[in-house]
């Protein structure tokens, strides 16, 4: 995958997830025949009780920069 690629995507996480900015997200190939990625970003936020709450947002886009699927788990 390209990096100018890579990039594009990062900053449309970045602009949705703003607690993942900064994060170097893991890259895996999901599927070979459908041409996926899954792009992992993992962070944690502070909570009022001065606990720290992980943050992982999990990206699947096609190997030409299409989103096709975002999530996140608190």
């Amino acid at each position: 995958m390209d990096q100018q690629i890579k990039t594009r995507i990062n900053q449309k996480v970045f602009q949705q997830y703003p607690a993942v900015k900064g994060v170097n997200p893991k890259v895996q190939l999901q599927s070979k025949a459908k041409g996926t990625y899954l792009f992992t970003y993992k962070s944690s936020a502070t909570v009022s009780n001065k606990k720290k709450l992980p943050i992982i947002v999990k990206v699947i886009c096609t190997a030409d920069g299409k989103i096709l699927k975002m999530s996140t788990s608190r």
